[in-house]
């Protein structure tokens, strides 16, 4: 959920480039829909192909209803509130009160997101927690409050059977990466782009 462009590096598909579409402000009473909003105000392609990790997905779940898009590419994300896991009361009532100072969640955990003994702490901090504390306190809540049951049909969904953040037990993918974590976009990237040329080549 923290990461910028930096986490697509590894991807690479034959005849097609990657447009990065950076993060936006926000305002506290930004909704995950008026953020995806904002967002897609930035889109300068007609008809564009979008690819959204984690909470990007779920943004571009979102930018999908508001603007005509070829396709929407999901990699580790949820496409409604019932492919997400269950937070409980305590857990919604803590980031519902912002009682995590926003400093925890700039915190690197490698073993949260499958990068353990794979990605150098260094590279971990500056990849993979490139947004604040408080936006990620932000999207947390957001992404919690979140109640999405509808998305557009041209949708593909690329989802790991080991990540551990959005468990694929609830996820409906239309490609499974087998023991794939929560940033196989970076880890097993060589498995995702071969999926992703795949999709690409039958998008009509």
């Amino acid at each position: 959920m923290g990461c910028d462009h930096r986490a697509f590096k590894r991807l690479s598909v034959d005849g097609y480039e990657f447009v990065p579409l950076s993060w936006v402000s926000y305002d506290d009473t930004d909704t995950l829909e008026s953020y995806a909003g904002k967002m897609a105000v930035n889109i300068k392609e007609s008809n564009p192909i979008i690819l959204g990790l984690s909470f990007g997905g779920m943004l571009a779940v979102e930018i999908g209803k508001l603007i005509d898009v070829r396709h929407i590419i999901l990699i580790s994300s949820a496409k409604t509130k019932d492919e997400l896991p269950e937070p409980g009361r305590l857990a919604r009532y803590i980031v519902k009160k912002r009682l995590i100072p926003p400093f925890c969640f700039s915190i690197p955990n490698r073993l949260l997101m499958g990068l353990r003994g794979i990605v150098p702490l260094t590279e971990r901090m500056s990849e993979f927690n490139a947004v604040s504390g408080r936006f990620m306190q932000w999207a947390l809540k957001v992404v919690m409050e979140w109640q999405n049951t509808t998305y557009p049909e041209n949708i593909s969904h690329i989802h790991g059977t080991l990540d551990i953040v959005i468990p694929g037990r609830n996820v409906k993918a239309t490609h499974t990466v087998k023991g794939g974590q929560h940033l196989m976009v970076f880890i097993n990237a060589e498995k995702v782009n071969k999926i992703l040329a795949g999709i690409l080549e039958n998008i009509k």
